[in-house]
């Protein structure tokens, strides 16, 4: 799933559900706010993949956490 404009989250959070309701908030906020949040959902999203030890390639944002 890709934001509208430009990937906001090339760092995706490395669940898919997550990674999508934060494309959906971003995409109902204005302009203004848009690119503060998409840098704080970055952050976090780089933090979980430094958590769980990984890196953000395709196949890990693959796997199925539930």
């Amino acid at each position: 799933m890709i934001n509208s404009e430009t990937d906001l989250l090339y760092i995706r959070h490395p669940d898919e559900k997550i990674h999508a309701n934060q494309v959906k908030l971003l995409d109902a906020m204005s302009d203004p706010d848009k690119s503060e949040h998409a840098q704080l959902f970055r952050l976090g999203n780089a933090a979980m993949h430094y958590y769980h030890n990984t890196e953000p390639t395709e196949e890990y944002l693959s796997t199925d956490f539930g």
